[in-house]
């Protein structure tokens, strides 16, 4: 952006210096007629460009809010699954107890 800002600078510059330096009508200079056919031809390619910088700055963020969803995604399943793993193994202890106690209980 600040590439931008500079080269717009120095086109203002370069074209003041043209007009001030013009003699007679402004159409029948051939030098400026030249330099702003010129910066309408960078104009087009610096439209074109940012247009194609834009799509790919879209592109980028969808790439990123595609792997933002996909690692919250999986930072969920892997929540879930190790509350589900936690349970399992709590479920499995209070087995293992009560088989004990009823072992004790026995003899």
């Amino acid at each position: 952006m600040v590439l931008l800002f500079f080269i717009v600078v120095v086109f203002i510059h370069f074209y003041v210096r043209l007009l001030s330096t013009s003699q007679g009508s402004i159409l029948d200079d051939e030098a400026l007629v030249n330099a702003l056919q010129s910066s309408k031809k960078t104009s087009e390619e610096v439209k074109e460009q940012l247009q194609v910088a834009e799509q790919t700055e879209a592109k980028i963020d969808a790439a990123r809010g595609v792997s933002a969803l996909l690692f919250h995604s999986l930072a969920l399943y892997f929540l879930l699954l190790w509350q589900l793993v936690y349970l399992l193994l709590l479920l499995a202890l209070y087995i293992f107890i009560i088989g004990l106690t009823n072992t004790v209980e026995r003899n």
